[in-house]
């Protein structure tokens, strides 16, 4: 799995990590992502975007 941010126009990496510790990094990163006024996150299960979260709500919905 892996966490993206899109704070300028293009999406980087910010950390890899287990499926088993999805709740706890996303529920982290979103804290962090409306603390610091990010415009998006997406997270990746091999290179395909399984879920994102966008301001203003900053609430993780499943891609679709």
């Amino acid at each position: 799995m892996r966490l993206q941010v899109n704070d300028s126009g293009a999406w980087r990496n910010v950390i890899d990590f287990s499926a088993a510790d999805t709740g706890p990094v996303l529920n982290a990163a979103a804290v962090l992502a409306e603390a610091g006024g990010v415009k998006n996150m997406r997270v990746l299960d091999h290179d395909i975007v399984v879920g994102y979260c966008e301001k203003p709500a900053y609430q993780w919905e499943h891609a679709g």
